[in-house]
């Protein structure tokens, strides 16, 4: 008993044990109480007016008490850790330790203040100084005297742990962890692992470390609403330095730290678990201006980056090997080298409704991944700057993307929203708007890897540089794969490919994909060179190709490489020279099913043209297509080969001058050449024009084979006789119908007996339009009398059988019977049962093994009977449709 009363005596508290102290105090307030106050005149540290003077020595007090105090409270003032009864002047390693169980509170007015009790933390600052002689001048100069560490740990004593241990409203400053293990780390708070303290609403400011300015942690800690600011690391963590596991941050801020790694904060190995923290103003050295981990995961919640800066990567946020989650966290203005807003490399992280707005760096200016697994949901990246991805950039690693919004992001030479390299990229209902970049992808660039976009909108993108292969929505070059699905490309411009660019051995797989209103120098929808691109249900609508050398194609434009194009719309596409919708260069391609409708070409093939390549039109129709040459198509030094197809209401101009007078007379309304080789089988070529005192209006210049073909009502300038069907060339022609038909151009099967369609102008009295029905009426001469050995194709332009016997026509063709009709169409004993393959006039087993047989992907767009829903795959959906016409099918 004693030795206990000298230890409370030396405290300057009553001679006599604590507990019977605490049960006779007269006056003294709540027994479990202890008061600090610098200006008191010293005492017990029962009341205010004994407070005692020293917070060390109201600590050491609480820790004898064991468990019967459980609060210290401290008056503002300045309190120095080597201050105090057990201190030594001037010790470096002194520091104030959390006592277990108890919570110390500081901000209260003391004697200064009439209610001593008033806890105002701005009017009565409450500071722990590491400052052990008063000397510090700024920009951590003259710190050699300073204490290694102002706070540090948890001391036993006390009764409770977890919420019951704190350190509330205090300014932890002055602080100098510049020696060996473990004096390097934690300059203003050192924590090790044991019981778990809280921080509530402290200041830890001005700080200095090689690891940890601020704050080190290692193991469990909680921070509410701290601040901590203009703190220094030589090496990581110019705020905190947090190391082991469940350290937690609610709410709080990270102000103008500096460090070579983490700025604000350095993770090393964390598992933390950040919640509407705020960092701004950090500066790093090398990487993460704002935050910076290395291993460990991390959760961060509401967390803001804005105005940090780093040298190297990350200037909000650089993240190493580290799985993390962060939900609603906004990145503003942040710098770097890579990842402006943030970096993530080699990580597995899942970013949910993140915001990266007006970031800037070299390469990725919102973000940037490196060989990272990057999972993004509903994040808007807008006002983003950077050389390569504006928005954000891949390089290797795996990104998914869903709902995500890039607008007005800018690459000075790739990808303004998106810039993947090497990487496996998926993006899913995402909106690419007004994005900009100076050489490649206005909204995406796709180096490499692959890349999936699927239920996305591209909108008034742009690359405004010249002569380069870009694509102002999309680009893709170096061997990648760009798969395309559902999506929508309007009004995005650039010098190729105004909607999509490729080059460089890609490939581009695009499905239900429409292209609106895209403006380029070449290929205003999508340029393609030396691809390999499939387009299936694409619709190109009002593309534009202008104000080039070389504008051709204005809505697909291509140079080597292979094309296919299955069930494709294109309407009213414009290109100033050659493929007012098409222009194929030295290139293999296969098109089917597809109607051109209306486009414009300033030179050749209003709908497609072909140079120097070979083209297979399988089912196609192209209907009030305009170009000087070659109305419909026009072929240069190129293997054309047209089966199944219409051409009707199709112009060759010709040229005319600003009054409107010929200088030049059209040639080929339908289709015109100049060389080349061409094939053409049970076409109807009907309706055509050849304008300025043209030649040809149906055929100019053709060379090859015309086979079971319509060439009817073709005019020209000198009226609609058989060289206004054929004009020029050398054909070898047969079991044709040629409106004029004289014999000269000999063959077998010819005839000039007006084909009687339907409907040639349709209700409109206009060629060339939607409501034209150039299918043959009963009791036309042309159905069953073309040449069967000339077929190749098992459907008819309506994707019917093509072999159908008519058997109220007397057979005129040649080969087997069914003999095949004249013209595109094929007259039909049966209405359209989709099923009935083999012409039967039923749906039976022959027509299921033949589904069966051809299961999977056709070789041959164009002869795939079994294909019954037109997608280039025989598989369960043309099955379903089989069975469900099983039986005979009506009378037509």
């Amino acid at each position: 008993m004693a030795r206990r009363d000298r230890s409370w005596g030396r405290s300057g508290m009553l001679a006599c044990g604590l507990g019977l102290c605490v049960a006779s105090m007269s006056g003294a307030g709540d027994e479990s109480i202890l008061y600090v106050d610098a200006a008191a005149p010293g005492g017990d540290g029962t009341s205010w007016a004994t407070a005692l003077r020293s917070l060390q020595d109201g600590l050491s007090a609480a820790q004898r008490a064991r468990g019967l105090v459980s609060e210290v409270r401290v008056a503002g003032g300045t309190y120095r850790p080597d201050d105090g009864e057990t201190q030594t002047a001037g010790d470096r390693s002194a520091s104030f330790s959390f006592v277990g169980g108890v919570a110390v509170r500081g901000g209260f007015g003391g004697l200064a203040a009439a209610d001593p009790d008033t806890q105002d933390p701005i009017r009565f600052p409450t500071v722990l100084d590491g400052d052990l002689l008063g000397d510090d001048e700024p920009d951590f100069t003259n710190r050699s005297d300073n204490a290694y560490h102002v706070v540090r740990g948890v001391t036993g004593g006390g009764g409770g742990t977890g919420d019951d241990t704190r350190l509330e409203h205090v300014v932890i400053r002055g602080g100098n962890a510049d020696g060996r293990t473990p004096d390097d780390r934690g300059g203003g708070v050192l924590l090790t692992a044991g019981p778990t303290p809280r921080l509530v609403e402290c200041v830890i400011e001005d700080n200095d470390a090689r690891h940890g300015g601020g704050v080190s942690v290692a193991g469990a800690a909680v921070f509410e609403s701290v601040l901590v600011q203009d703190n220094r690391a030589a090496l990581s963590g110019g705020g905190a330095h947090l190391a082991g596991d469940a350290s937690q941050w609610d709410g709080g801020r990270f102000l103008s730290n500096r460090a070579t790694l983490g700025a604000g904060v350095f993770a090393d190995g964390s598992t933390a678990t950040l919640d509407g923290t705020e960092f701004r103003d950090n500066a790093a050295d090398f990487e993460g201006g704002g935050l910076a981990a290395d291993g460990g995961g991390l959760d961060l919640l509401g967390c803001r980056f804005t105005r940090n800066v780093s040298a190297g990567d990350g200037g909000g946020l650089a993240l190493t090997a580290t799985a993390t989650t962060l939900s609603s966290c906004k990145f503003v203005e942040n710098t770097a080298e890579r990842g402006g807003g943030a970096r993530l490399l080699g990580d597995a992280s899942t970013l949910v409704t993140c915001t990266f707005l007006d970031n800037t760096a070299g390469t990725g200016g919102g973000l940037a991944g490196i060989n990272a697994d990057v999972q993004l949901a509903s994040c808007p990246f807008t006002g983003n700057e950077a050389e390569t991805g504006g928005g954000l950039s891949l390089v290797g690693g795996v990104a998914t993307i869903a709902g995500g919004r890039w607008t007005d992001n800018l690459a000075g030479e790739h990808g303004g929203g998106v810039d993947a390299v090497d990487a496996v990229t998926s993006l899913f209902a995402c909106t690419f708007l007004d994005n900009e970049a100076g050489e490649l992808g206005g909204g995406v660039r796709v180096h490499g890897g692959t890349a999936t976009i699927e239920a996305c909108g591209f909108e008034a993108n742009v690359v405004e540089a010249l002569f380069v292969n870009n694509g102002g929505g999309v680009y893709v070059h170096g061997a990648g794969t760009l798969t395309l699905r559902d999506s929508v490309f309007r009004a995005n411009r650039a010098q190729f490919g105004g909607g999509v660019g490729g080059a460089e051995s890609s490939i581009i797989d695009a499905a239900g994909v429409t292209f609106v209103e895209n403006v380029a120098g070449t290929g205003g929808g999508l340029y393609a060179q030396g691809c390999q691109s499939s387009l299936v249900t694409c619709e190109f609508r009002g593309n534009v190709a202008a104000e080039t050398p070389t504008s051709n194609g204005g809505a697909i434009s291509t140079l080597g490489g292979d094309l296919v194009m299955q069930h494709g719309t294109l309407d009213v596409n414009t290109a100033d020279f050659d493929g007012g919708a098409v222009h194929l260069e030295a290139t293999a391609s296969t098109v089917t099913d597809t109607t051109f409708t209306a486009n414009d070409g300033g030179r050749f093939g209003g709908g497609l043209s072909v140079e120097l390549g070979v083209a297979t039109v399988v089912r196609g129709s192209f209907l009030g297509n305009r170009a000087p040459f070659g109305g419909g198509v026009f072929g240069f030094a190129s293997t054309v080969e047209l089966r199944d197809s219409i051409c009707a209401g199709n112009a060759a101009t010709g040229f005319r001058d600003d009054d409107g007078a010929c200088v030049t007379p059209g040639a080929g309304g339908g289709f015109g050449a100049a060389a080349g080789e061409w094939t053409i089988v049970n076409c109807t070529i009907a309706g055509n024009t050849a304008a300025c005192d043209g030649t040809g209006g149906g055929l100019s210049q053709i060379l090859g084979d015309v086979s079971n073909t319509i060439l009817w009502a073709n005019a020209d300038g000198g009226g609609r006789d058989e060289s206004a069907q054929i004009h020029g060339g050398v054909l070898a022609i047969s079991h044709s119908s040629v409106e004029g038909w004289t014999g000269d151009l000999g063959g077998a099967g010819n005839v000039g007996t007006p084909p009687q369609f339907r409907d040639q102008l349709g209700p409109d009295g206009t060629p060339g339009t939607a409501d034209d029905d150039l299918r043959l009426a009963a009791g036309s001469p042309l159905i069953d009398a073309g040449r069967n050995d000339a077929v190749t194709t098992s459907l008819d332009r309506d994707a019917r059988p093509r072999l159908v016997d008519d058997a109220a026509t007397v057979d005129t063709g040649t080969g087997r019977p069914p003999l095949v009709d004249m013209g595109a169409y094929e007259t039909q004993t049966t209405p359209g049962c989709a099923g009935d393959l083999d012409g039967s006039g039923d749906v039976g087993l022959f027509d299921l093994l033949t589904v069966i047989g051809h299961w999977g992907v056709c070789d041959d767009p164009g002869a795939c009977p079994a294909d019954l829903d037109g997608d280039g795959v025989v598989g369960l959906l043309d099955l379903l449709r089989l069975l469900a016409g099983w039986g005979g099918c009506g009378a037509s």
